[in-house]
């Protein structure tokens, strides 16, 4: 009875060890699956990530290529701009040395016509005559005034326009000018007064730039001042400059019109065509270059009046 109870327990022994063995196997197969499954997750998301990566990189590689071209013409295009610009300021060098050279030259034969017209006014005694050499005087004069406006405008833009600025007294300047003007406002039928302290005003100026520029306002308050109409110089002291101001009587100028007034070839008469319309553009530029200031004040119909100011000699 002894051994069949023996070889019993073995083989339900080996019967347990079995089961148990499978249960392991069951164990381990569940976790190799569990593990595999885990790894492909992460395959799968190691391989979801470098396609990120490449895609970034890719678009990252499209941007800076895109960018890298728009670079590159906008290089080429400055490229191009700033040859444009230099041969623009060779071209505008080139015009103003033109122009300052044929102003020159031209002064030359007008030289010749004033001296034989001078000339002429001295010999003959015939009224005609007389008449159309002044004619000619005014013209020659107005032609000498075109000339000078277009040298200076050549000597801005060439940036060779010097000032000289001594101390002078500004009311010797002004009684010298009105000196020359005064007969005209009398032809012209216009009143010409002035208003100025009985004291001396000295500032720092280039007296003929200064005699240009009063001559020019002067000339311009004739030209738009009718008969009977008044202009009025005042001169006054003001803190550390002198001011000159200019009002007179005439036309006026449009509103639309007052902030083109010192614009270089604006013209207040379009269809008239007076002059080049440099005057008073050569005006701001001869007043703001001795440090001062120009400007305008109208009211259409009623007039306009012009102010500009000079250092004191002490402030400059």
């Amino acid at each position: 009875m002894g051994l069949p109870t023996l070889a019993g327990e073995r083989a339900a022994e080996d019967e347990r060890k079995k089961v148990e063995r499978g249960l392991t196997d069951d164990v381990l197969a569940e976790e190799r699956q569990r593990s595999d499954v885990a790894v492909l997750a992460e395959r799968q998301e190691h391989e979801a990530d470098r396609l990120r990566v490449e895609a970034h990189r890719h678009e990252t590689d499209t941007l800076l290529g895109t960018e890298r071209s728009v670079t590159d013409i906008t290089v080429a295009a400055l490229g191009e701009t700033r040859g444009a610009l230099d041969r623009s300021r060779i071209d505008q060098a080139h015009q103003s040395d033109l122009l300052a050279m044929v102003t020159h030259d031209l002064r030359s034969p007008l030289s010749v016509i004033v001296m034989n017209v001078d000339c002429i006014l001295e010999k003959t005694t015939d009224p005609s005559i007389k008449e159309a050499a002044r004619e000619a005087l005014l013209a020659t004069a107005r032609m000498n005034r075109l000339l000078t406006d277009l040298l200076d405008v050549a000597r801005v833009e060439s940036g060779t326009l010097r000032i000289h600025r001594r101390p002078h007294d500004v009311r010797v300047l002004v009684d010298e000018v009105l000196k020359s003007y005064r007969p005209l406002f009398a032809a012209r039928g216009v009143t010409l007064a002035t208003e100025a302290p009985d004291v001396p005003l000295i500032a720092s100026f280039d007296y003929d730039r200064i005699v240009q520029v009063l001559s020019n306002l002067l000339g311009n308050a004739m030209k738009y001042t009718p008969r009977s109409g008044t202009v009025v110089l005042r001169v006054e002291q003001g803190a550390g400059q002198i001011e000159l101001t200019l009002r007179d009587s005439g036309t006026g100028i449009r509103a639309d019109a007052v902030p083109h007034i010192f614009e270089r070839f604006w013209q207040l008469d379009k269809e008239e065509r007076r002059g080049l319309g440099l005057g008073l553009y050569i005006c701001q530029v001869l007043v703001e270059a001795h440090g001062g200031r120009i400007g305008v004040e109208s009211t259409y119909g009623k007039g306009a009046t012009f102010r500009f100011t000079l250092p004191e000699a002490a402030a400059a």
